[in-house]
């Protein structure tokens, strides 16, 4: 029979083991709070960097939205035929041509030099510069059709045309014809692109 331990020694003993248990469990429960804390806080910054990367994403929709709506006016402009250099002696045939057409009496223009529509800017970067040629014209229409059709044919086959002053008057002088007599400034609007 073997001698039994003395009761102090196995009163002892649990104790300590218990100690040596609680000691553990107290150190894995602490090492779990800051496992629990440490993921929390990353758990933080990647919903942050979330939020930010959705935020720039929403910033680079928006500006390929106006990037591709800006494009798309640009080409619908350019489809108007505004940035097309003018060309003054198209401009003297379809005058002509509309002489002809119209039958028109009496028909005197002049073309004035180019001008610039707006001040421009003294920079390095050159900004689009609206330009404009000014049509005088005077003219003896036989009726108001007659003035609408030579104003719709010269929109039709020219660049944009801004009319800057028109008057008509009605002709009605003995021995002659009822007709209208029309004077009126027609800006041919012009677009020049910078170079690339």
């Amino acid at each position: 029979m073997t001698p039994s331990a003395p009761p102090d020694l196995q009163l002892r003993t649990p104790a300590i083991l218990g100690s040596i248990m609680l000691t553990a469990a107290i150190g894995l429960a602490g090492g779990s709070h800051h496992l629990l804390q440490t993921a929390e806080h990353r758990a933080r910054l990647t919903a942050q960097s979330l939020a930010q990367t959705q935020h720039r994403l929403r910033q680079a929709e928006q500006t390929a939205n106006q990037t591709q709506e800006a494009l798309s006016r640009h080409a619908s402009l350019l489809r108007t035929g505004i940035s097309s250099p003018p060309d003054r002696v198209v401009w003297i045939e379809q005058l002509e041509s509309l002489r002809k057409g119209i039958s028109i009496p009496q028909l005197d223009y002049e073309i004035s030099p180019e001008r610039p529509l707006q001040p421009t800017a003294s920079s390095t970067d050159a900004p689009p510069v609206l330009l404009a040629n000014t049509l005088h014209v005077h003219a003896d229409l036989p009726h108001e059709d007659a003035f609408l059709k030579f104003i719709n044919t010269l929109h039709k086959a020219h660049a944009p045309i801004r009319p800057s002053r028109c008057q008509l008057s009605r002709q009605e002088e003995a021995g002659r014809a009822p007709g209208l007599t029309v004077r009126c400034d027609l800006d041919w609007i012009y677009l020049r692109l910078p170079t690339p």
